[in-house]
Order: structure tokens, then C-alpha cells, then sequence
């Protein structure tokens, strides 16, 4: 029987603006309803998903950052992850060769080198125009630090965009002189960096001891690379196709794309649920 649903969220729960669906929001309610317990898989910061979750009144506990930090529904941090400070400094040197911006989230605050602030900022508005109004909470997050004053301890996770998409798979060759570090990507113009133990899937599986349910009784719902972890660890797993998207992974179950409800359609029919269709 499944008692825990782990849902990744951009690409499976929201094809943009931050919204779900209202069949999707009132099928969610319904399952909590049957005492189920929901819980948002995802790479962004909390910065970046809280404006989701109040803009849905959807907050379930969450796995943030890939899995270096979870916390509860109460936005209470349960466990954190910290890359080594000499991780964090061979990413930095290598991502600073190809002058593109890039954020080390941090236990308190989110950094930027002085002068990536704005092209970070630039370069998630190219790529997402839809988002823009959405995003304000994370860039507002940014701190920018002199390289000489950034102290590479306490950081969870980096990511790097790239206005110019070919760098992206040179850059990830790159990183492979770094030994200890899990490279992925979430949208075709990023890299996101975390220790190689830190992942959606290892992140599930130590929530899960804190609740009353064995790894059998979780199924997890994904679309990219960064939730392969997750969609390969997990006996049900549900990978969301959307188009365009080339990712693949084997999964006990498939949905149909984000843009045409497929997560929504998929829990009416497992669970035997009658959702509010759009």
C-alpha cells in the first residue's frame, strides 16, 4: 500500500508560473485526505519554492537543493548536508573559467561572486520570461561577495546557468577533475553540483525513517536528470513525459506530460480519484 507520494516539481507538478492545476491541487487534498503524505522533491532553495506553495496553499514537507536539506510542513529544517570546503573550492576555480554565474546556497543565505548577481538574473530570464515576476523572492535572496571575501564552508549546493548552452557539456567534462561531486542538470542551460552521497533519492529514503513507512510504501513522480536517483531507487516510480525532453530512465510507471495534466490523470486512476478538471 502506498502511504508517501514524493513529487519533483518543475516539469511534474508545474509547467510554469509556479501554478497547479486545480484538478491537480484538488486531487492533492483528497489524498491527504486518505491520510497519504505528500512530500516536493526538488532542486530549487526554499527562496525559490515558497512563492509556489503560498501561491497553491500547498505546503507538505519538502527535499530542497537535490536533497541536501529537508524540512518539515512547518518549514522546520529536520537534516542539512554540507559539501567540504575544498569541494566547494575546486567547483568555484573551474565554473570561474568559463565566466559564467553561478550560486552556492548556503546554511544562511545564497551567494554570488560580485559580478554575477545580474546575469544570473539575466540569464534565468532568457530561458524562463514566463517565471520572471516569480523568481523575485530568489534573486532578492542573492547576497554578492568579493571572490577574495567567500568563505566556502557551510554551502549545500551550487548551480551555474549558462546563457550559451554549448559550454554546459564542457563544463561538466571539466568538473570530472573533481573527485567526490554529483553533476546534474534540471533545465538544458544549468549544472547543479552536490556531494556525490547527496541526492533526492538518499534524501527520501532518510525521511522516511522518521515516519511509520518502509521504502516499499513510497512512490515517487520525476522528469529530468536530476530526479533519476529518486526514479531508479524506488520500486514505484512514475517518470512524467514531457516533450522535448530526452531523459531516460526505466520506471514501473509512466505519465503523460506536464502540459497535459499527466500527473493529475495518473493519480485519478491509480487511486481511483475524480479530480476538478480544468
Amino acid at each position: 500500500m502506498i502511504k508517501m507520494l514524493a513529487f519533483d516539481v518543475d516539469g511534474t507538478i508545474t509547467a510554469g508560473n509556479n501554478e497547479i492545476t486545480p484538478r491537480l491541487r484538488a486531487i492533492f487534498d483528497q489524498l491527504e485526505k486518505k491520510g497519504l503524505k505528500l512530500v516536493l522533491a526538488t532542486g530549487r532553495p526554499y527562496e525559490d519554492l515558497y512563492p509556489l506553495k503560498k501561491k497553491n496553499d500547498f505546503f507538505p514537507a519538502t527535499v530542497l537543493l537535490n536533497g541536501a536539506m529537508v524540512r518539515d510542513e512547518k518549514d522546520n529544517k529536520i537534516f542539512a548536508h554540507y559539501m567540504s570546503s575544498d569541494l566547494v573550492e575546486a567547483v568555484c576555480k573551474i565554473l570561474q573559467q568559463f565566466d559564467v554565474p553561478f550560486v552556492c546556497f548556503t546554511k544562511d543565505k545564497n551567494v554570488v561572486y560580485q559580478s554575477s548577481k545580474q546575469t544570473y538574473g539575466q540569464v534565468l530570464g532568457i530561458y524562463l520570461p514566463d517565471s520572471e515576476l516569480e523568481m523575485h523572492g530568489l534573486i532578492d535572496s542573492l547576497v554578492s561577495v568579493e571572490e577574495t571575501d567567500f568563505n566556502y564552508e557551510e554551502t549545500l549546493k551550487i548551480e551555474a546557468l549558462f546563457e550559451d548552452i554549448s559550454l554546459v557539456d564542457q563544463a561538466r567534462e571539466a568538473l570530472k577533475d573533481v573527485t567526490g561531486i554529483d553533476v546534474v542538470s534540471s533545465m538544458n542551460f544549468n549544472l547543479e553540483i552536490t556531494p556525490d552521497y547527496i541526492n533526492k533519492a538518499n534524501a527520501l529514503q532518510e525521511y522516511v525513517k522518521y515516519g511509520d513507512i518502509n521504502e516499499d510504501e513510497v512512490m515517487v513522480f520525476g522528469d529530468s536528470e536530476n530526479d533519476r536517483s529518486m526514479l531508479e531507487a524506488f520500486k514505484h516510480s512514475v517518470l512524467v513525459k514531457n516533450p522535448n525532453n530526452d531523459f531516460k530512465v526505466n520506471t514501473k510507471y509512466i505519465a503523460r506530460s506536464c502540459q497535459e495534466d499527466g500527473v493529475a490523470e495518473f493519480l485519478e486512476n491509480y487511486f481511483e480519484l475524480r479530480g476538478k478538471k480544468a
